[in-house]
């Protein structure tokens, strides 16, 4: 038996692998998390050991919810087999034993970071107890984790979003689709609070206690395009996640462009906010769900098993198929096998009946199930009869079961199974209204809705806490590291007495460079005249290029091709569409390209800038220069006139229609045609008539030569916007270099006092060891952070 052992921080992102004793150096795990790489480990596992028939110990030191992760893979390993370079590992060879070496879960580091930051605020350092950090802490500790819903038309969409709200706020008529986009922030309020804004993101009004009616007339209200709610989302709490539930409209129901971009922008690779994507059972294959899953199925090509967690695939409306139609088993599979075909492997599908669960948190709120006298089921409203049957079909039909087809963990499969019991004896109490309760609870763990929640509850906590406690531990870590050099200067002012005179004239002259306006002017220049367009302008050039292409091979595919009139509408709807989908792509794309080298250069300067003032021993942090979001103008690509187009390039032809018709047998004409009786006087002829067609290569490219000549026009804009973020780069970096100037002269007249101090020193010295040695004790807590 051979023994492995990885140890995995998911606060670092550091791993180590070994086998036997020796570091596995097969596996490229340079920040790589866990679930990027550990689909893989097997195969690579019994690769390195060349064989097909190896027993594995494997001690897995890291986070509960990791050691699941690592676990799901073993185990599937041993049920599907490996597929190897030397050859198929069967089932029945997997021998891999894997053991759990527990470390500090995430609770215990949300309660240490809670401790420290109490300790921070009352300890002996009053910059640590100012606004900003304070601020930086909360802004940290409350960032916004986007849930993103998306689904095409009558999928079950805002019924779904409303179920997980428990309140009925999104419209979900069937002809009240989604036209905007709406943003709800958990807040834990009793009422939901709305701002709406337009398509410019101007606030157009407020609303303080938002209902579903205010939100069918905003949804239909043109003028509307997005909608920040705040209010309670039940089944997380708001101090422990900032959960954001973004409901977008279809790709085909969008009043604005930038609406489909988000769309886009959230299903692209880079991006790791979590994915309802909703399906409707019954209704599978629609063109808008194949446009949209070829994005998903690029993205989860991306990313390893993180890419995979993130999209939660809900099938809805798994409850309406009537007896003798398909089952619920066959039809998941069917949506499996839909998503496989789409280049969607093993993806995550949770079966779910939105519209029961949202009837048993609305409607049945305060009412019972059962209890009712025949007289008083008589009086009951009609939906709530017909909710009560909901329940009590749910409870029956074990195929309605929904939660045991959900690809849960083992943890959450346990606590929905302990859930399920503690209802069923809820369910067995002569109680009724507690019969009532558990049976309602039940049938809400079965419509699948729970399921969900949890699997939300488990991305965020597998990857956006942890992400936010390495964030916090950074804020923490920059402010105690700049306190205790400056500190550290202070003792050594102290314990120098004989070097008063030296210190002090060595302070003068770094305030006098400081005030010197040449020297500063210089150093700024120094700086930034290497910062040039060039980099960035050739880092977009690609883009362009490869929309060019993508244009060209478009119009190449034409080739051979012909079209009639009443066929030219829809080929320009299919351009349009190609069209409005590269222009997205592109300009998400220069998005993406244009912020990470606008970072790139901010870091270059904050490091000059740094490198400049080293000889300070004090590490000298600049703040974040304030760049404006990328702002690109939105064309209107529907400038021509299709039937203009179709008579200018149309060309005539006799075609057969297939038709005959009688005509005067032409051998039967001239002198001698009365002598051929054997012919006879009609025959049947062919009908030709002449029909326009146009060359399908020619159309596409008059359609595509303003498209070609708008996407110029944008990569020649794009230049000229890069030109002038460049220069307000250059001035935001010279007024925040000001502002830390100044800062930086107020630490330096203080170290001179302290240079200058002749009474009272033992004390001061003393006082000044408690506080570093505050500072130590500090700093090791807060490193302890990210150790596991």
């Amino acid at each position: 038996m051979k023994k492995v052992y990885i140890k995995y921080n998911p606060y670092k992102v550091e791993t180590e692998v070994m086998l036997e004793g020796k570091e596995l150096k097969a596996l490229d795990l340079t920040d790589k998390r866990l679930q990027e790489w550990i689909e893989d480990f097997p195969r690579i596992l019994f690769e390195e050991c060349n064989t097909l028939e190896e027993e594995f110990e494997i001690t897995f030191k890291g986070t509960s919810l990791d050691y699941e992760d690592v676990e799901f893979v073993i185990e599937n390993a041993r049920r599907e087999g490996i597929e190897t370079e030397n050859g198929k590992v069967f089932p029945e060879n997997v021998r891999m034993h894997v053991i759990h070496e527990a470390v500090q879960e995430l609770g215990d580091k949300e309660k240490a970071i809670e401790e420290i930051f109490y300790d921070i605020q009352n300890g002996p350092f009053q910059e640590l107890n100012d606004k900003s950090l304070k601020h930086s802490f909360e802004m940290a500790l409350s960032e916004k984790f986007p849930v993103n819903v998306i689904a095409t038309m009558s999928a079950g969409k805002s019924t779904l979003i409303n179920a997980l709200l428990r309140k009925k706020l999104m419209p979900a008529k069937q002809e009240a689709c989604t036209a905007i986009v709406t943003e709800i922030t958990d807040k834990d309020k009793d009422i939901f609070e709305a701002r709406i804004f337009d398509k410019n993101n101007n606030l157009r009004k407020s609303n303080a206690n938002l209902k579903l009616e205010d939100m069918e007339k905003y949804n239909s209200d043109s003028s509307v395009s997005r909608i920040e709610i705040n209010g309670d989302i039940p089944f997380v709490a708001s101090d422990d996640t900032s959960l954001v539930l973004v409901d977008t409209p279809g790709p085909n129901n969008s009043r604005d462009a930038e609406h489909q971009r988000m769309t886009m922008r959230n299903l692209n690779e880079t991006s790791k906010t979590l994915i309802l994507y909703v399906l409707n059972a019954t209704q599978l294959g629609v063109n808008d769900d194949s446009n949209l899953l070829e994005m998903v199925a690029d993205s989860m090509k991306v990313g390893g098993k993180q890419s995979k967690d993130r999209y939660i695939f809900v099938v809805n409306k798994l409850d309406n198929f009537r007896p003798g139609e398909d089952d619920v088993e066959s039809s998941i599979e069917k949506v499996k096998k839909y998503l496989e075909d789409k280049g969607i492997k093993n993806p995550n599908v949770y079966p779910a009946s939105a519209l029961t669960a949202l009837d048993i948190r609305t409607i049945l709120k305060n009412h019972r199930v059962v209890g009712y006298s025949e007289e008083e089921r008589d009086e009951l409203d009609v939906d709530i009869s017909e909710t009560i049957e909901k329940v009590k079909k749910m409870l029956k039909n074990e195929e309605l079961h929904l939660e045991k087809y959900a690809p849960a963990t083992p943890s959450i499969r346990n606590k929905l199974d302990k859930q399920i019991e503690e209802a069923k004896e809820l369910s067995s109490s002569k109680n009724i209204e507690e019969k009532s309760e558990g049976m309602k609870r039940e049938a809400l763990i079965h419509s699948g809705i729970i399921s969900i929640e949890e699997a939300i509850k488990l991305y965020v906590e597998k990857y956006s806490k942890t992400a936010k406690i390495k964030n916090i531990y950074e804020t923490f870590h920059s402010r105690l590291e700049n306190a205790k050099s400056f500190e550290n200067v202070k003792q050594e002012i102290l314990s120098n007495r004989e070097k008063q005179v030296e210190i002090t004239k060595v302070i003068d002259e770094i305030q006098n460079k400081l005030k010197d306006g040449k020297s500063g002017d210089r150093f700024l220049n120094e700086t930034i005249v290497n910062i040039n367009d060039k980099e960035i302008k050739e880092s977009i050039r690609p883009i362009f290029e490869n929309v060019q292409k993508e244009l060209q091979n478009i119009i190449y595919g034409q080739q051979g091709q012909e079209f009639r009139d009443y066929e030219i509408k829809s080929k320009k709807t299919e351009f349009d569409t190609k069209t409005r989908n590269l222009d997205n792509k592109m300009k998400i794309k220069l998005e993406e390209t244009m912020e990470l080298k606008v970072k790139e250069m901010s870091d270059n300067l904050i490091k000059a800038y740094k490198n400049k003032l080293k000889s300070l021993s004090e590490e000298i942090k600049v703040g974040s220069i304030e760049i404006n979001p990328l702002d690109f103008i939105s064309g209107d690509l529907d400038t021509m006139n299709e039937n203009l187009i179709f008579e200018d390039i149309a060309e005539e032809k006799s075609v057969n229609t297939g038709k005959t018709r009688q005509v005067e047998n032409p051998e039967k004409r001239g002198f001698f045609g009365w002598l051929k009786f054997w012919e006879p006087n009609y025959i049947e002829e062919e009908i030709y008539e002449k029909i326009k067609y146009v060359k399908g290569e020619e159309f596409a490219e008059i359609y595509f030569g303003p498209v070609i000549s708008y996407f110029m026009r944008i990569s020649d804009e794009t230049e000229k916007y890069i030109e002038e973020e460049i220069k307000k780069i250059k001035s935001n970096f010279r007024k925040e270099q000001k502002k830390l100037a100044s800062k930086l002269n107020e630490k330096l007249e203080e170290l001179k006092v302290y240079a200058n101090e002749n009474n009272n020193l033992e004390n001061i010295i003393n006082e000044n060891n408690s506080k570093l040695a505050w500072l130590e004790n500090i700093q090791n807590r807060v490193n302890g952070i990210l150790e596991i």
